[in-house]
């Protein structure tokens, strides 16, 4: 801190005491030539700062338009990214659907090659829809299909034996 008032006149007189000492000063001074070299020094010094601060300024002026720049870079970057993996989500996309497309045409050829079970018509629709028609319209899952061997039919088994006619139940 600067002194003020007289604490600086004593100061400067001080220096100027301690500079006419020397014996090998080149010339020989005053208060007010140091009080005036003083404030030229702090002028001085001041005017650097302030250059300083502004140079530094435009460093962080720079260091920003920079930092935009990758910014910017980095989003671009992004951007391009994201495209591509859009593109690829889509063509994969592409390539499930007619994938399924084909899985479900080679389903129904194969199902109209098969030959048709006694009491079917006819097929219609896609992927294997049938509409049944005759005697075995009426039965479904869980429905007892029609035994011919004589003995009847149970709906636990289709060979008319219930639940309980294996080799452990009764021994044999």
């Amino acid at each position: 801190m600067i002194a003020v008032g007289r604490k600086r006149v004593a100061l400067l007189q001080t220096a100027v005491n301690t500079f006419n000492e020397e014996t090998d000063a080149p010339f020989i001074t005053d208060v007010k030539h140091i009080s005036d070299r003083c404030k030229l020094l702090m002028d001085q010094f001041e005017r650097e700062n302030k250059d300083r601060e502004r140079k530094r300024g435009e460093e962080e002026q720079l260091l920003l338009s920079e930092l935009d720049q990758l910014l910017k870079n980095a989003l671009e970057d992004k951007e391009k990214w994201m495209d591509a993996r859009e593109a690829a989500e889509e063509a994969k996309d592409k390539k499930e659907a007619r994938l399924r497309l084909q899985g479900a045409q080679s389903r129904d050829s194969m199902l109209n090659r098969r030959p048709l079970p006694p009491g079917e018509l006819e097929r219609t629709g896609d992927c294997g829809d049938r509409e049944v028609t005759g005697s075995a319209a009426g039965q479904g899952v869980g429905d007892a299909p029609i035994n011919d061997g004589g003995a009847a039919a149970s709906p636990e088994r289709p060979s008319g034996r219930g639940v309980g006619y294996g080799k452990g139940a009764l021994g044999g």
